[in-house]
């Protein structure tokens, strides 16, 4: 693939020529045109002007997937403003700490994520509501005078595809999120290399249940729907039923998604009485998938085109991808090769060489795909890409003589569930704001369907009345509920090795008995 210096306004307004008239966006009963699409987020666009809107200006988008997330996302863009990508989940302390590193200015929030929060937070931002009938309310305004129109596109001129496209979150291993800095010309490549990649046209019909809010989402879904020029069709939810509801309505032939989504479909006593027949094709990622379960979803939902995907958020997302031309016995166990216009090798843990054919090592990845930087913490972003530019990914794998690469672990103690990354560290020093515990230490164990559960263990004071309940409230009070432990395990002390040092090894394997015997 031939890489484009092409902004993600510029792409849109292409698919938007050639697609006008065709539906874009179905969400809450509704139909969007691309051209409904335009015009409405033209308006959101010249309303931001008249609030002085700098390029440049971090605008934070805090809401679950809907048009109104979507038609804020291309209105922050197209004034050339950076999109801070923000878990509605989050509570409000999680929220107070995101918002100060990433100096956000303004704000486009919808209910659930105001439900969350208090006035007081928002009295130091410009903010602007994507509650329900919004849109409706823009619908009825007066239509864009030929000054105002002039004044955006002079505004979208300004904007360059090396331009910051928007920020992103990634865990790591600190307790506190790095914001990861992608731009216009990264994003939108990426997403040209996945729709292509996977021969994704405009005949296609999506059904988008990955929050936009993450990279994976962003990039295969909306981005690259801008390329292929298909069809969206957005989830309520994430319940089963729901989704299952969304693919028999809409007819939709692709579904992105972690894979506890598609095990969660393949098990579901309801799953016979909705019609799946229409899903072909797809990417699953975002935390490894046994070979029978790969094999299982395949046969099962008769999605012959499931393609696997390896990458993160550092990455823009994407680092390989499985081809329609590999036959299942190798897309079950690999997750391809690496995309083009990069190169992607294997480092020996001790030396740093590259590895050979099936000899483990760390992946390392360099391209344009890699990121900017984390935003003001220039000593992680030195820590991660060498001055060469190879990007240390933190996991582990081998590549087989044809490039093709395996997943065999990670370096790092990150949480996998359902898809999204979780610090234990970050868990850890939420809790530590008990004043009972002496010890905690965060893990994460194999659990069918959504791949890791969170297990905390916990030393005490002697006199201390810490109960399962009590923690739980706190830590509900203070994280997103993805994060809070579902086994809060309590003891004595912890196994030790010589030295005094914890031994984790051992920590786990209790732990793990004891979470059967219950």
């Amino acid at each position: 693939m031939k890489l484009e210096r092409i902004t993600i306004g510029e792409q849109f307004h292409n698919i938007v020529t050639k697609r006008k008239n065709h539906p874009a966006i179905t969400w809450d009963g509704e139909i969007y045109t691309w051209e409904e699409l335009d015009i409405l987020s033209d308006k959101m666009a010249v309303s931001l002007l008249y609030e002085e809107v700098e390029k440049g200006a971090h605008f934070a988008l805090c809401g679950k997937n809907s048009v109104e997330w979507i038609c804020a996302f291309l209105a922050i863009v197209k004034v050339g403003a950076i999109p801070i990508l923000v878990n509605p989940n989050l509570k409000e302390r999680e929220v107070k700490l995101l918002f100060d590193y990433a100096d956000v200015d303004q704000v486009y929030y919808d209910d659930v994520f105001a439900d969350n929060l208090t006035d007081s937070l928002y009295r130091k931002y410009l903010k602007i509501s994507m509650a329900k009938g919004m849109l409706e309310n823009i619908r009825k305004d007066q239509q864009i005078s030929n000054v105002e129109r002039q004044k955006l596109l002079a505004r979208q001129e300004e904007v360059n595809s090396q331009d910051n496209a928007c920020m992103l979150f990634t865990s790591g291993s600190t307790s506190r999120p790095k914001g990861v800095m992608i731009s216009h010309y990264q994003l939108m490549n990426i997403a040209r290399e996945a729709a292509g990649t996977m021969q994704w046209t405009e005949e296609d019909q999506i059904c988008q249940v990955l929050p936009m809010f993450h990279c994976f989402g962003l990039s295969t879904g909306l981005l690259a729907m801008f390329v292929h020029g298909g069809s969206m069709h957005l989830c309520s939810s994430h319940r089963t039923g729901v989704v299952m509801q969304c693919i028999e309505e809409n007819r939709c032939t692709i579904l992105n998604g972690v894979p506890s989504l598609f095990l969660a479909i393949l098990y579901s006593k309801e799953r016979e009485k909705y019609k799946l027949t229409t899903l072909k094709t797809g990417i699953i990622a975002g935390s490894p998938v046994s070979q029978s379960d790969y094999m299982a979803i395949v046969k099962e939902l008769g999605m012959d085109g499931l393609m696997q995907s390896y990458g993160q958020t550092e990455a823009s997302p994407s680092i390989t991808f499985t081809s329609v031309t590999d036959p299942i016995d190798l897309r079950c166990k690999s997750v391809g090769k690496a995309i083009s216009n990069i190169e992607l090798r294997i480092a020996d843990l001790e030396t740093g060489k590259s590895q050979k054919p099936y000899e483990q090592g760390e992946i390392l990845i360099k391209g344009y795909n890699v990121m900017k930087g984390y935003y003001k913490n220039t000593e992680e972003t030195r820590n991660v890409i060498s001055e060469d530019g190879w990007l240390t990914t933190g996991d582990l794998g081998h590549l087989d003589e044809d490039g093709n690469l395996y997943i065999t672990g990670r370096k790092k103690d990150i949480i996998i569930r359902c898809g999204e990354n979780i610090s234990p560290k970050e868990i850890e020093d939420a809790a530590r704001e008990s004043k009972a515990i002496i010890q905690i230490k965060v893990f994460g164990i194999p659990m069918p369907v959504v791949q890791e559960e969170i297990v905390a263990c916990i030393v005490t004071n002697s006199d201390a009345d810490l109960t399962e309940d009590g923690l739980r409230e706190l830590l509900k009070n203070k994280l997103a509920d993805y994060k809070v432990p579902k086994y809060i395990l309590f003891f004595e002390q912890f196994p030790e090795m010589t030295g005094g040092k914890l031994n984790v090894q051992e920590l786990k394997k209790e732990a793990f008995i004891r979470i059967q015997s219950k």
